[in-house]
């Protein structure tokens, strides 16, 4: 019995042994090291959202989250020391209270006291401005400026180092950092996409964007105790079996779920301005009652306009008079009503765009016609789409329309987005169905709904302002009653007519024709039968070279790296290559020298290598030519790359 014991026993141990020899590339002193050590002590930065941080006593981010993956893998427990700063768990590195920090810079300085793992995350470095800043090609477009950077930042000494006589100031944190930024007080800042992601949406500092990239990246990587060496093995191998999905899953979680943390103090700033607005509006109604010639018309207007206005702007009014009493009682109670507000808010203003709308056509109105293409349309028509369907109702489309037109295109949108409006609106069940037809300089639009329909005698008088069926109506649909009326008017202004035909409980149907002219622009039309290679560590990128080369019909495949596009070359002879510059294990550069070196040794017809880089300065387009095909920057213009296909 014993013996039956101690061979099960040993058994089990072989298995466990097996499996993580088979699966991490871990041998038996990596694993005696894992049964002896048991705890892995880790010190992080604590302030470094999304990447790593403390938030309520606990390490949370994007690096903790794969240490996490990794440690329940291997078996190894994590014990978190905290430290007050970063420059603090280094120290602690250094002294042998941690055993690892997840994410580091790998630095001459910090390699006489630590050892470094394989780069496990690598981030391009943004340039950071507020919306009304113009777009940059490189950081020496900004070195004469002040920018910004978190105290204790290896980014300030590098940039020092490079740019002596830059001013930088110095934050507390990265909210202090992008406040700078977001209040104007610096002109920009550097930061990777991640952090720039989150906090951006996270603060809700909707008015910076990014510039431009530095041409830098954060290649970070574990760093570990200098005396660890085993334990550096260990993670090393357990790193390589992180897939690109998992890694991508982390992020997500990280940058596209993070909630932002509502300021009450704007929403009460805009609900009483939005009070304030409508006090306006009803001003400007009476003097234009006073003013106006034609008294008798303009009085009936305005009783209607009030009595309309008074009922349909009430209840959401309301919601945000109480939501500000809420603010001033209890900020955080009011969080329950942040759904309210908001709907609210977008009632009150897109009647008043109605409003505003409406006065302008009571005066002289011009047409400013312009060369477009049928996408504009379709993309109004789109968005009704989604509106529809989330009704559940069916929704069809039918074009016969010449590419380009030329016309009035802000006037036929409003014209779509009104009866549109209408159609999803009135309409519970059913279909909605949209013919666009252009045809002898004319274009017909038909829209046909299954909804609420019209009585026969009311059909002359929809298109009156301010009318809608009866209270019922009003009651269930609400709005202004303008819509119609600013449609018809529009429509007659281009030179067409609105018309309608309806039933009861059956639908509706409305048309109109308005006279506008073909344009002989053309598309440049690429035929490419070949399939082409993207070479690209960035998704982001990878997703955005996609949507081009699928609108040019163009096959393709995807390397992530210079090593991955070489071996790709080998077994199929790609005609076209789309080459990065900057990316892990193998760089753009060398790749195209390996491809021409086998180009060579094989005989083979050179394929067409093309740098797509965002880190393209003065020069390096000689750099680029003698190797390569040339190069086109980034973010890549469609018509530039429409050129490499003739």
């Amino acid at each position: 019995m014993r013996i039956l014991v101690i061979f099960f026993y040993t058994s089990f141990l072989f298995v466990l042994s097996w499996g993580h020899l088979s699966n991490g590339n871990l041998d038996e002193k990596d694993l005696d090291y894992i049964k002896q050590k048991k705890i892995i002590k880790v010190c992080i930065n604590p302030d470094w959202a999304p990447i790593e941080f403390r938030e309520n006593k606990q390490a949370k981010g994007i690096s903790i989250d794969i240490l996490k993956q990794i440690s329940k893998k291997i078996g190894l427990k994590l014990n978190f020391v905290f430290t007050p700063t970063w420059v603090d768990s280094q120290r602690y590195l250094k002294e042998g209270k941690c055993d690892i920090t997840p994410t580091a810079i790998k630095t001459s300085k910090r390699e006489k006291y630590a050892i470094f793992t394989r780069p496990y995350l690598n981030y391009d470095l943004a340039i950071i401005t507020t919306q009304d800043k113009p777009y940059v090609t490189d950081i020496n477009a900004i070195i004469d400026k002040t920018i910004t950077r978190k105290k204790g930042s290896g980014l300030i000494t590098k940039l020092k180092k490079r740019f002596p006589n830059i001013k930088i100031v110095e934050a507390r944190n990265f909210v202090e950092m992008f406040k700078l930024v977001s209040d104007q007080k610096v002109y920009a800042t550097i930061a990777t996409l991640p952090v720039f992601a989150y906090y951006k949406k996270r603060y809700n500092f909707y008015n910076l964007k990014i510039a431009g990239f530095t041409g830098w990246k954060y290649p970070l990587r574990i760093m570990v105790n200098k005396n660890e060496t085993i334990l550096k093995h260990i993670l090393d191998s357990e790193l390589d079996l992180i897939t690109p999905k998992t890694t991508q899953t982390i992020y997500e979680k990280w940058i596209v779920n993070t909630k932002s943390n509502t300021d009450y103090k704007k929403l009460m700033i805009i609900g009483i301005i939005i009070i304030v607005l409508f006090i306006i509006i009803l001003i400007w109604v009476y003097i234009l009652h006073k003013k106006n010639i034609e008294l008798r018309k303009l009085s009936e207007i305005k009783s209607k306009f009030l009595s309309n206005m008074s009922h349909e702007l009430r209840t959401p009014l309301n919601a945000l008079i109480g939501f500000v009493q809420i603010i001033k009682n209890n900020p955080e109670e009011c969080k329950n009503y942040i759904s309210l507000v908001d709907s609210s808010s977008k009632i009150i203003l897109s009647e008043i765009d109605d409003i505003l709308n409406f006065d302008r056509l009571q005066k002289d109105v011009k047409i400013h016609n312009i060369e477009f293409k049928i996408e504009e349309i379709k993309n109004i028509i789109y968005f009704a789409k989604f509106q529809a369907e989330k009704k559940g109702l069916k929704f069809n489309l039918y074009i016969n329309s010449p590419q380009y037109l030329y016309g009035d295109i802000e006037k036929i949108r409003n014209i779509l987005s009104h009866l549109l409006d209408n159609a999803v609106k009135f309409t519970k069940n059913g279909s909605i169905n949209i013919n666009i037809i252009y045809k002898e300089e004319t274009l017909f639009v038909s829209i046909i709904d299954t909804g609420i329909g019209i009585p026969k005698d009311k059909l002359k008088l929809i298109f009156k302002e301010f009318y809608q069926l009866d209270q019922r109506i009003n009651k269930d649909y609400k709005g202004l009653g303008i819509g119609l009326s600013i449609s018809e008017r529009l429509v007659r202004i281009l030179g067409g007519n609105l018309k309608v035909e309806s039933e009861v409980d059956k639908g509706s149907k409305f048309t109109f024709l308005i006279p506008i002219k073909k344009s002989d622009k053309q598309d440049i039309k690429v035929k490419f039968e070949n399939k082409i290679l993207i070479v690209e560590d960035n998704k982001a990128n990878q997703m955005f070279m996609q949507v081009l080369l699928k609108q040019l019909h163009i096959d393709f495949d995807i390397a992530q790296n210079g090593l991955e596009a070489v071996n790709m070359y080998k077994d199929y002879k790609y005609p076209i290559i789309l080459m990065d510059i900057n990316m892990p294990i193998m760089d753009g550069i060398t790749a195209t020298k390996e491809i021409r070196k086998y180009e060579e040794t094989n005989n083979i017809k050179n394929a067409k290598i093309v740098a797509i880089t965002a880190n393209a300065i003065d020069g390096d387009e000689e750099k680029f030519n003698e190797i390569m095909d040339g190069y086109i920057p980034k973010p890549v213009d469609i018509n530039k790359l429409k050129e490499l296909f003739k």
